[in-house]
């Protein structure tokens, strides 16, 4: 059946009615008209995939893995378009549960891609990926456009410490050094890492090589980093929210 897509709920899905009835569609745009299939009802509201784009707006999704992956959902829309949407999204927030009408300004992040400090793989029988949206079934990945290029070749040499099945957290500063922490009950090697300014390799929190920390540099002050220390992903959005 066809349908044209409306709007987008709080999760980046498109949302268009069936016979009055709301359904949502995931990776799909404001105004794309689509041939869906229905593929779970329920008594309020239904859930379809997208069989065939008719027509759209949408760009081509910066990443390969967008239509598996739950990573990227907005990946679709322009950057300009998805900064609009989480603003009128956090407006009705306020307006729904405060009563407030605010215009919230925006601050564009300086980067759109490579600006992640941080990441988290999953590792399946040695298959090295993210997650499929709303599954544990593994996306094998080479890279993350997202991440930087140092954390992407560190991704492609995680086979090479021997881990089979766990998890691998993977961070990065403003000098590429990178502090890694596999956390996984499998007999682990270290291969060859003289191509990495590495901080510290860790298992299970406790330290292989290196450190369990590192120095981050924001707006020229200096913060002690732990491995499993929460702190901003994005320096150059961060930079401005210090300020």
């Amino acid at each position: 059946m066809k349908a044209k897509i409306l709007r987008l709920d709080d999760y980046g899905r498109g949302i268009c009615y069936i016979n009055d009835k709301i359904t949502f569609v995931p990776n799909t745009c404001i105004t794309d008209e689509v041939e869906i299939e229905i593929i779970k009802e329920t008594k309020k509201y239904n859930i379809a995939m997208a069989k065939k784009i008719i027509s759209s707006n949408r760009q081509e999704s910066f990443c390969p893995y967008s239509n598996t992956c739950g990573g990227c959902s907005l990946s679709l829309m322009k950057y300009e378009d998805t900064l609009t949407f989480k603003k009128q999204k956090l407006e009705h927030i306020f307006k729904k549960f405060c009563n407030l009408d605010i215009n919230i300004p925006i601050i564009a992040s300086p980067n759109t891609l490579e600006y992640r400090n941080k990441i988290t793989l999953h590792v399946k029988e040695g298959r090295v990926g993210l997650y499929k949206e709303e599954t544990n079934e593994i996306v094998s990945i080479d890279e993350c456009k997202l991440v930087s290029f140092k954390v992407n070749e560190f991704i492609k040499l995680i086979p090479d410490f021997k881990i089979k099945n766990g998890t691998v957290v993977i961070r990065n500063n403003y000098n590429m050094e990178i502090l890694a922490n596999f956390i996984t009950e499998d007999k682990l090697e270290l291969p060859n890492l003289t191509n990495f300014k590495i901080v510290g390799i860790l298992q299970n929190g406790h330290i292989l090589r290196g450190e369990d920390f590192f120095i981050e540099r924001l707006n020229n002050m200096y913060f002690k980093v732990s491995y499993d220390a929460f702190f901003q992903i994005n320096l150059g959005i961060t930079e401005h929210l210090f300020s």
